[in-house]
């Protein structure tokens, strides 16, 4: 019988520490809170800079003017993160102190869950390709002489109406 209460008890401990741990970070529940305290006062309805109100999740979910501010799935690639942690500009907040670390974090991890609007939303995910197209090598420039047709002349060929034209 105790074993029996001890293997319960077991079990609900760990289901209950496994549910903690997959807590999904939302945007009414998480995110619209740290935007609230910095960026609200730029990027509402009425002022718009940038063309971007973060004040809900659908106007945060259609970016600014300069396209999409969060990638599903991508923090690294995602503007929002980019411009919090002055890896691009514009850096945000532009005057201030910058966001504490535990606010990035939080904004980091409710981009890498997919953007859930609340906690029974279904995660979305990037529609940008997974292909990094940066170029590693120096230049890019391939070595070797340039490639062209064997049998192309470089100097255009004149046609006179007369034959005995010099």
């Amino acid at each position: 019988m105790r074993r029996a209460c001890f293997y319960t008890a077991s079990i609900t401990l760990a289901i209950a520490s496994t549910a903690l741990a997959e807590e999904k970070i939302t945007y009414a529940d998480h995110a619209r809170a740290v935007l609230e305290n910095k960026c609200f006062s730029c990027h509402n309805p009425d002022k718009k800079k940038g063309d971007l109100d973060l004040t809900s999740y659908a106007s945060t979910m259609v970016g600014g003017g300069g396209g999409s501010i969060v990638d599903p799935g991508n923090p690294a690639g995602s503007k929002l993160i980019t411009s919090i942690t002055k890896k691009e500009e514009p850096y945000m907040p532009p005057e201030g102190s910058p966001l504490p670390a535990k606010d990035i974090e939080l904004l980091q991890k409710w981009i890498a869950g997919g953007v859930l609007d609340t906690a029974s939303s279904i995660a979305k995910k990037s529609t940008k390709p997974k292909v990094d197209l940066n170029v590693a090598s120096g230049t890019g420039k391939p070595a070797g002489p340039i490639a062209r047709p064997e049998n192309v002349l470089l100097e255009p060929v004149i046609v006179t109406p007369r034959t005995t034209a010099v």
